[in-house]
């Protein structure tokens, strides 16, 4: 029988081991596979998670009115893999700020992300449901969007993400990235994210042209 300190010391190893698969298993370049040629490859949403912390308003989340770290994910639209993660942040910093500073730099110069209304301010980079042109576009929109939140929501089957964080926050992110890394692997043997129909102006357009 093992004792409660030797199951928790192999318990933090195999986390750490796991989190170190983050860059194999977590690919950006993902979101090129089955590409349509659409100029939104992915999405992006920031995700809470509780953590025990003395009390500071920039840690503070409104999602559930105490501290908290904040992580980004991004989740390709055709492959439905996730692809991006970035983090940690403190709850209180600012979606859009998160997006200047950690993704934008990554994107192509004709690629933006499909994101939800909190990430106004950046137009070129970052395509909200507020910027459809038409009803069907909206529908659109916010079915990508509902398609993202099922990734989130699969991470936080995890009681470690769902409930307050008791541990050093510096174990946070290896936590954080052993999850995305077994959702991902997940993903692609067997469990997939359910799919959806998605198609940009940019993308009918070409097919247009090449019809024509």
């Amino acid at each position: 029988c093992v004792n409660k300190k030797t199951f928790q010391k192999w318990t933090w190893i195999f986390i750490e081991a796991t989190s170190y698969l983050e860059f194999p298993v977590i690919s950006w370049d993902n979101q090129k596979i089955d590409d349509k040629g659409c100029r939104a490859k992915l999405t992006v949403d920031g995700t809470n998670m509780p953590v025990q912390h003395r009390f500071d308003p920039k840690y503070l989340s409104h999602k559930f009115n105490s501290n908290g770290l904040k992580y980004k994910v991004g989740v390709c639209i055709q492959t439905r893999h996730i692809v991006w993660i970035n983090g940690p942040f403190r709850s209180g910093f600012h979606d859009i700020d998160i997006c200047r500073r950690a993704l934008i730099g990554a994107l192509d110069e004709d690629e933006d992300v499909e994101a939800d209304g909190g990430y106004q301010g950046e137009p070129h980079y970052l395509t909200i449901p507020k910027d459809a042109k038409d009803r069907e576009e909206w529908f659109m929109k916010t079915d990508v969007q509902s398609h993202h939140e099922t990734a989130n929501k699969w991470l936080k089957i995890f009681d470690i993400l769902r409930k307050q964080f008791r541990h050093d926050l510096r174990k946070h992110s290896s936590v954080f990235k052993a999850i995305v890394v077994l959702t991902q692997l997940s993903i692609e043997h067997g469990s997939p994210l359910y799919s959806v129909a998605y198609c940009d102006k940019v993308a009918i357009n070409q097919k247009s042209d090449m019809k024509n």
